[in-house]
């Protein structure tokens, strides 16, 4: 019994390691706060509004046309949402830590981990995309009952959509602890939001051949399939060497100046 006892113990005080990154709270909490962000989500779901109503209006009543109401909506809504998420989100990321840096806000000094550190960002900007998804999801949900649109079709495309942003967020955190002076960081900044706003333009281009179509005659070619695949493998790249070049550039940027003196802590929890 009392064997027993000291098992169930042990196994609930190992609990305490799976608790929430610290990062992530401190992150939400200031989004929670912010104005910019309850402007634009507030801005967002206004777009989300009047481009529903403006492809539903801009349609006739004929029978071709009512099949086409589904798609067109859903279009709509995939715009505001591609544009709103995709462009914004890394942006809002990339600015908060680069602001921090140059502050040296002590968030980033601390014995925490490094790669504890970049994992929070990175998570804080996942669960503002889930948001954006969430508050778009009851417009997609009634673009559906207007037929037209598979489900199948609808899920290919927002995991595009997601796994793309993810992608940019961490390249986003890269692009901001790049370890150069301030100008120079900014004319990477500009790039990496110039490069974001192609790739969402080319996106949505997929995305609307996608949806016309429909998803299942473009998985029935093999040479649909290697393509994804490929841009896949390359996108995961990417992101693993967003990910490493972040962690190396916060160790280089604390150690080399740290106000705090915890830079060596730091390092030495990363090792």
């Amino acid at each position: 019994m009392n064997a027993r006892l000291s098992a169930i113990k042990s196994h609930f005080a190992n609990w305490r390691e799976w608790e929430l990154n610290p990062i992530v709270i401190k992150e939400l909490r200031q989004a929670v706060r912010s104005r910019i962000l309850s402007g634009i989500l507030m801005l967002f779901l206004l777009l989300l509004f009047l481009g529903s109503v403006a492809s539903l209006a801009g349609q006739g009543m004929a029978r071709g046309e009512i099949l086409e109401m589904g798609p067109k909506m859903f279009d709509a809504c995939l715009a505001v949402l591609a544009v709103s998420s995709l462009v914004f989100i890394p942006i809002y990321t990339g600015i908060r830590l680069a602001l921090e840096q140059h502050e040296a806000d002590l968030v980033l000094y601390t014995p925490l981990p490094v790669p504890k550190l970049v994992q929070g960002k990175f998570l804080a900007g996942v669960y503002i995309a889930g948001l954006f998804f969430s508050v778009c999801a009851p417009f997609m949900t009634f673009s559906t009952l207007l037929r037209g649109i598979d489900w199948l079709t609808i899920q290919f495309v927002l995991f595009v959509l997601f796994f793309a942003i993810c992608v940019a967020v961490l390249v986003a955190i890269a692009v901001a602890v790049l370890p150069f002076p301030v100008l120079i960081k900014l004319a990477f900044g500009g790039a990496f939001a110039l490069a974001l706003i192609v790739v969402c333009y080319l996106l949505l281009l997929f995305f609307f051949g996608v949806v016309q179509s429909g998803i299942g005659p473009s998985l029935r070619r093999s040479s649909f399939g290697y393509s994804f695949a490929s841009l896949f493998g390359l996108a995961m790249f990417g992101a693993w060497t967003s990910y490493s070049l972040s962690i190396t550039y916060i160790v280089k940027n604390s150690s080399q100046d740290d106000p705090h003196g915890y830079g060596s802590i730091s390092k030495s929890s990363n090792d």
